[in-house]
């Protein structure tokens, strides 16, 4: 893949993180595309994660995602709880192989990944921001920290975009 089209795929991963869908509990697009695409890249890249010192943090996400399902199933934990918990370190363990694919030779192409992180972040903001979060405060729902939780995400990866 040349520079331009890796760029392209990463702003698109970027682009559609935000973009979640309902599985067992919400999951971004990007991360569907990431969980799939891990356990090929991980098996093509075992030497180049040994060679930069990856390897030591991937078997501890390994033996993370292994208790979880070890302490689930020990304390007799609901199959959509136990899928639910078992996702997030999943999803870092994959992300940390999807990225060290895709970024070990060319550092530069995080900034395309952070500007359609942000264009996402963006979109879902101004989507959620003006007309679910419009309905729901119009029925009287209390929105709490979720919805501050995503104004201080935007507020702190602005800065993380511009720094060159």
């Amino acid at each position: 893949m040349n520079k331009k089209g890796l760029y392209f795929f990463l702003f698109l991963v970027g682009l559609f993180a935000e973009f979640r869908v309902h599985l067992v509990g919400m999951i971004g697009l990007s991360e569907i595309l990431i969980v799939l695409a891990s356990p090929y890249l991980f098996i093509k890249d075992v030497p180049y994660l040994r060679r930069d010192g990856f390897m030591p943090l991937v078997i501890i996400l390994l033996l993370t995602c292994i208790s979880c399902l070890i302490s689930s199933w020990l304390n007799h934990t609901p199959l959509v709880n136990c899928l639910r918990g078992f996702a997030t370190p999943v999803v870092f363990l994959s992300s940390v192989i999807f990225m060290h694919h895709f970024l070990r030779n060319n550092l530069s192409g995080m900034k395309w990944f952070m500007l359609g992180y942000i264009m996402s972040g963006f979109f879902t903001f101004l989507v959620k921001g003006q007309s679910v979060d419009a309905l729901l405060l119009a029925e009287g729902a209390d929105l709490g920290g979720e919805y501050q939780a995503g104004v201080t995400r935007m507020y702190i990866l602005i800065p993380l975009f511009l720094i060159p």
